[in-house]
């Protein structure tokens, strides 16, 4: 609901060439947070967070990049609960908002159900499958969502939870628009 600093990584630096483990502080745990990294030199980040359940799972969050066009977010996969599906979308700009659409596609293409959300500065916004009304019965068939922006810049990931504590995470990018296909010429 807002940016906030955490006592604990306020203050870090990691020296040329090496690796500066840090644990979240507790204080963070069973909250939806988005974490943002201010660097006075280039760096390469990640979280590792481990499920609560048992059995426990582990699942890598990486830097995002920008999403300006729309990301696909499958859906429709092997032994994943399409209602433990969440996106944690938050504005690129610390500064700005943004507003981004939420489409849910059928296998066949078809719109399912579509909306729009806005992100204020500064926060991060939770967008869950399983609290979606409109999905309801649809929800068994979504095969895919489209992500995209409509103001403002986007950053986003999507993760799928199950019910026995499995889980992923995967960042949001832009889906390839264009694709180069080979010349054809007529014989003859």
């Amino acid at each position: 609901d807002g940016t906030f600093p955490v006592r604990e990584f306020e203050d870090m630096s990691v020296n040329p060439d090496s690796v500066n483990i840090v644990d979240v502080p507790k204080s963070l745990d069973g909250r939806t947070v988005g974490l943002r990294l201010d660097a006075d030199q280039p760096v390469v980040a990640s979280v590792r967070s481990v499920s609560p359940g048992s059995p426990t799972d582990i699942a890598y969050g990486t830097s995002l990049p920008e999403v300006s066009g729309a990301a696909v977010v499958p859906v429709d996969l092997p032994t994943v609960d399409p209602s433990g599906l969440r996106l944690l979308v938050s504005s690129g700009d610390p500064s700005g908002g943004a507003e981004f659409s939420v489409t849910a596609h059928a296998a066949d293409g078809a719109r399912l159900t579509d909306d729009t959300l806005t992100v204020r500065p500064g926060t991060v916004r939770l967008w869950q499958a399983d609290q979606r009304q409109d999905l309801g019965a649809n929800l068994q068939r979504v095969a895919y969502l489209v992500v995209a922006p409509t103001t403002g810049q986007l950053l986003a990931s999507a993760t799928y939870a199950a019910t026995d504590s499995s889980w992923a995470a995967m960042p949001l990018a832009d889906a390839p628009i264009s694709v180069t296909a080979p010349g054809v010429y007529p014989l003859g």
